[in-house]
C-alpha cells in the first residue's frame, strides 16, 4: 500500500511512523531560503525528508527502528528525489557529524500520557523516556542552529523550557485545531540561536463536513492531491 503525494508516493507498511497529518503539516510548515543540509530524527517511512527534498534540500534522514530505514530508503530510491536523500539506521543520541547541518527537523517519537500504541514498533516510536526532551535539545545544540518540530500541545511547556536550557529561542508557532470548534492539537514550532520576534499563526484542518479546510488545502497545496 502506499500514499501518493504530488511528486512523489510513500510505501508505510513496515515503518514505525506511518505517513500521517503530523508529518504532512510539519514538512509543509518549513520554509528554507536556500539549499540547506538537514537531519530528520525519526524518520519512519521518510514522507518528511521527501517534502524537504521537493524543496531542494538534502536530507540525512535517521531512524534506530531498522525496517524503517528500509523502507525509507526503497521510497527514496523510487522518487525524483533520490540524488539529495539518504537513509540511515543511526541513534540521534550517538551521532558523530563531521560538519553542522542547517537544521534539524523532527516529529518526536512519542507523546506522553497518551494511550499506549497496540503494535510494538510503533509503540517504541511513541514513547520515549523521560530525559528524551533534555537529551535531544542538549544533542540539537552540536549539531545545530535551527530545529523544527510537531509537538502535542501538552508538552509545550516542556519543549520550550530544554530548548532555552541549550540557547535556542522560539521562533515561529503554528497552532493546529482538528475543527474550529475543539481546542488545538499540536503545536508546530521553529527555533532559532538568534532571538528574534515570535511569529504566531494557526491553522484548522477540517470544516463542518469533515473535508479539508481550504487554508489546510493551500497550507499543503504542494504535496496533496
Amino acid at each position: 500500500m502506499s500514499f501518493q503525494f504530488k511528486q512523489f508516493s510513500v510505501s508505510h507498511e513496515s515503518s514505525s511512523m506511518k505517513v500521517g497529518t503530523d508529518a504532512v503539516l510539519l514538512g509543509a510548515f518549513i520554509q528554507t531560503e536556500k539549499q540547506e543540509k538537514i537531519l530528520e530524527v525519526g524518520t519512519g517511512c521518510g514522507v518528511v525528508a521527501l517534502m524537504l527534498a521537493q524543496k531542494g534540500n538534502r536530507v540525512l534522514a535517521i531512524d534506530i527502528h531498522a525496517p524503517s530505514v528500509d523502507e525509507a530508503q526503497q521510497n527514496f530510491s523510487n522518487s525524483v528525489f533520490a540524488p539529495l536523500l539518504i537513509a540511515d539506521e543511526i541513534d540521534f543520541f550517538k551521532l558523530q557529524a563531521p560538519v553542522k547541518f542547517d537544521r534539524i527537523v523532527s516529529n518526536p517519537p512519542f507523546f506522553q500520557n497518551s494511550l499506549q500504541a497496540p503494535d510494538e514498533a510503533r509503540n517504541a516510536a511513541r514513547h520515549a523516556m523521560n530525559d528524551w526532551v533534555k537529551r535531544f535539545w542538549e544533542r540539537a545544540q552540536k549539531l545545530t542552529g535551527r530545529v523544527n518540530v510537531i509537538i502535542p500541545v501538552e508538552v509545550f511547556d516542556e519543549w520550550k523550557r530544554e530548548s532555552e536550557l541549550s540557547n535556542f529561542f522560539l521562533v515561529k508557532k503554528c497552532e493546529v485545531f482538528s475543527r474550529s470548534d475543539k481546542p488545538a492539537i499540536r503545536f508546530i514550532l521553529e527555533f532559532y540561536r538568534i532571538e528574534q520576534p515570535l511569529e504566531e499563526t494557526s491553522l484548522v484542518l477540517m470544516n463542518e463536513e469533515g473535508t479539508r479546510t481550504k487554508e489546510y488545502a493551500e497550507f499543503a497545496g504542494e504535496y496533496y492531491l
